[in-house]
């Protein structure tokens, strides 16, 4: 894998890029287990009693980009102080190295990625703030070794959507004529398109159908299994 500074990408080669979480993990153990541990911790039963979702019925929520404050109100708790607690405590927490740690792979989609290698410049794209602790989770999961680059980091210009911003980061680094973008948020699917790549949606993640749809992909693919064996055929 290079390192940040290195230019591995000729304008004419074709890019793999892929959204970390979701296409190629999974991350509803991470989400849920935060959401069951603020409930829990900030709940106060003689006031404000809250009823802890299933993790189907909560997973489907935020599939259904259903807001956090939505779903603390289906969890029995209305309380606008609460909310910006947790909300507060959420950010601070969703990337820290303890909720990280229960992330996990999808099966067989790293295996399917690495002989692509021959054929793409394979990246791993992420807004995620801390580099060190995304650089240590690829490692503990030996995902390092299938990517020939990881672009991460925030982009501050106001006057760019998630999508935007997320093209202007990879774009910084590579000037790549033809790509495919794989991602599971209409996000990815702003980000190919900006980047004028053909860009597949992974519905298995953290957006359903329907909205991952609206978005207009090139390509669906509704499980990891299906994803196996588009990558197998590219």
């Amino acid at each position: 894998m290079t390192t940040d500074t290195e230019q591995l990408l000729k304008k004419e080669e074709a890019v793999l890029c892929l959204d970390l979480d979701g296409p190629i993990l999974d991350v509803s153990g991470r989400y849920y287990k935060l959401y069951c541990d603020l409930v829990s911790e900030l709940a106060r039963p003689t006031t404000e009693p809250a009823t802890l979702l299933s993790k189907s019925v909560y997973w489907d929520l935020k599939r259904g980009r259903t807001a956090e404050k939505e779903i603390l109100r289906v969890s029995g708790i209305t309380d606008n102080e609460f909310a910006d607690r947790y909300q507060r405590l959420r950010r601070e927490r969703l990337e820290s190295k303890e909720y990280l740690q229960l992330d996990t792979p999808w099966a067989g989609v790293a295996d399917a990625l690495r002989p692509l290698k021959r054929k793409f410049v394979l990246i791993a794209a992420t807004l995620r703030s801390s580099r060190d602790l995304l650089m240590e989770q690829l490692q503990a999961l030996d995902l390092l070794n299938v990517f020939d680059d990881v672009v991460s980091g925030q982009v501050t210009d106001e006057r760019l959507n998630r999508g935007e911003a997320k093209a202007r980061l990879i774009r910084e680094r590579y000037d790549a004529t033809c790509g495919w973008f794989v991602g599971d948020t209409e996000t990815d699917i702003m980000a190919g398109n900006a980047l004028n790549w053909k860009t597949a949606g992974v519905s298995f993640g953290i957006r359903d159908e329907n909205i991952l749809m609206s978005a207009k992909p090139d390509v669906l693919l509704r499980s990891p299994e299906e994803m196996v064996d588009w990558l197998t055929q590219l």
